[in-house]
This record gives structure tokens, sequence and C-alpha cells, in this order.
């Protein structure tokens, strides 16, 4: 009896191991009838068909999480993971974006251009020959420079960058200046033709022993001093020994003695970058006269109009030296 069980149970799992088998010949029948056809089936895998399931990792291109085929360590998971942080650098005079982290240098091609101002103020005028221009920003920088000229009318000159009525002679003070017409015209040249449109600045003033006054000539051309004279009016009568001792203090000047139409006076000379920087000195009765060729800070350098200043004030006050 025992033994017929044996067999029965041996019958039973012979047959359970030919259906199983026959499933699983059926199965690899089925994945072999489909690998190949270019699509990675549920029940394909990379190792059963690398045909239609290749290796793949994913990369970012283009800012964007994508899958390519090949071995690789994954470099993203979603397309936030590819995006790249960029900032705003000016090169050469131009605003471009650029990869990495940082604070924006500029917003456009405007921002990255490099200037200096060549005015100081924003509305400032300045005088330049019978005219006036404007300080402002005229051009695509963001930096201040003049503008073109603009002309006074006829009649006007102009005077601290305004335009201004002359009077009956021409007589243009300069408003920063106490001097004031009375004084110019009776003791300073100021009605030669050279000095058509000049400004009249500088100062006087009284001190213990004498008056003095000093007199700029500002040209209309270019708004700048072309010369100085001084004058000291002294009580009594002014004896060599006083100008003598006036010459020997002027130790950076190289000085020698004139004479011109007559009248012996002194001339000391420097020599600075722009040319030879001249001073003038003589003694006229109880007058001292002194002048310079120039401005104070040696950027203007006016021979011609000083030689004609010299003449004209050596014939108001001759030398008596």
């Amino acid at each position: 009896m025992e033994q017929k069980y044996y067999w029965i149970i041996g019958i039973i799992v012979i047959l359970g191991v030919l259906v199983i088998s026959g499933c699983v010949q059926q199965l690899l029948t089925q994945s072999q009838n489909y690998c190949g056809d270019g699509t990675c089936q549920s029940d394909e895998t990379s190792f059963s068909c690398p045909e239609d399931c290749p290796v793949t990792h994913n990369e970012c291109v283009n800012q964007q999480c994508a899958e390519v085929e090949g071995e690789g360590q994954d470099q993203c998971t979603t397309d936030a993971d590819c995006t790249v942080a960029t900032h705003l650098e000016c090169i050469n005079e131009q605003c471009i974006e650029v990869q990495g982290a940082g604070a924006d240098q500029c917003q456009e091609d405007n921002d990255c251009i490099t200037c200096d101002n060549e005015c100081p103020q924003e509305g400032l005028k300045q005088c330049s020959g019978n005219g006036y221009r404007t300080c402002g920003n005229y051009d695509s920088d963001s930096c201040l420079e003049w503008s073109s000229v603009t002309a006074c009318p006829e009649e006007t000159t102009c005077q601290n960058g305004e335009c201004k009525e002359q009077d009956s002679d021409g007589l243009i003070i300069d408003s920063g200046s106490n001097l004031n017409e009375q004084i110019i015209k009776e003791y300073m040249i100021w009605d030669l033709p050279e000095l058509s449109g000049f400004i009249y600045g500088g100062e006087w003033g009284q001190l213990s022993d004498y008056l003095y006054i000093s007199l700029r000539y500002r040209s209309p051309e270019d708004n700048d001093q072309h010369s100085e004279f001084g004058l000291n009016i002294y009580d009594e009568i002014l004896q060599d020994s006083f100008l003598d001792n006036e010459v020997t203090r002027q130790s950076l000047w190289d000085i020698s003695m004139k004479d011109i139409n007559g009248n012996k006076i002194f001339e000391g000379t420097s020599e600075i970058p722009i040319g030879t920087q001249r001073t003038v000195l003589w003694i006229s009765g109880n007058n001292f006269i002194r002048s310079w060729n120039g401005n104070d800070m040696g950027t203007v350098i006016d021979d011609i109009l000083f030689d004609i200043l010299i003449e004209a004030y050596l014939e108001k006050y001759p030398s008596t030296y």
C-alpha cells in the first residue's frame, strides 16, 4: 500500500516539473519574439535585451536633466538640478552675463563705459569767447562734459558764465572783485584796443603807508588770466634804494636791468614747463609797479599782451630810477 502512494507522489512531481519547464520555455520564446523591436518591454532588462534596454544615466544638457546612454553616475534628477547661477560683469565695456554666483556689476552697456568728468558740476556755466557753455551730460556715457558755445547777443559780453550788457566804455569788472570803474580808469590801463572784451579782476585797499591796486586781465577767449599789474602808491617819493631792495628780494627770479624807451626797469625770468615766466619791476615817483605775463598757476603765458601793457604803463608811469 505504501509503495502505491510513493508511485502516485512521484508521478505528481514529474508532472509538476514538466508543467513549470513548459511555462518557462514559453516565456523565453515570447521574450525572444519582441527583443530587438526597439522598445524596452516591462519584462526586458539591459541584461536580457541590451539592444532594447541600453544602460543609461542622467546628465545636464542645455540646463535640462536628460537621460543619456552609457554607464555613468547620475548628475541630476530633475531640471532644477541643472540650473546654472549667472551674474552680469563688464567685459570690454559691455555688460555680459557670465556663469557663477556673484553680484551684478552692471545692467546695461552704458554702465561699463569708463570716463572722467570734463567739468565739475551740472548746470555750471563758463565763458568761452564772447559766449558761454554749460556743464551737463550730452552723450551716451554717464560723465559730465561742456556743451557747445552759446553766443552772447550783440552789445553784451560773457562775464562769469552770463551775458551782460557792456557800459559805454566796454569795461567789464569781475563780480568777485572789489575794484570799481573809478579806480580802474583813474590808475590802471584799461582802454587799449587789445583789451576789447577783457574782464577785469583783482583787488584794491589801503595799508599803513600805501594804497595798493592789483588788476588782473582775463581774456574773453579762454576766460583765464593773461597778465597782472600791481600798483603801490606811497605818500613819499621812492628812492632808488627802495627798488634795489625789492630786486634783491626776488631770489627765485633771474633778474636783469632793461631799457625800454629810455625807462630803466628790472625784469625777472623763470623757466616753467610751458615757457618763460616774466615779472617786471620799476618805480615812478611815489609809485611802485610790478607785473607778470600770465596767470598764478603757470598755465598761461601771453608775452604779446604783456609787452603792450608794459609800454602803456611806462607811458602813464615813467621810470624814475
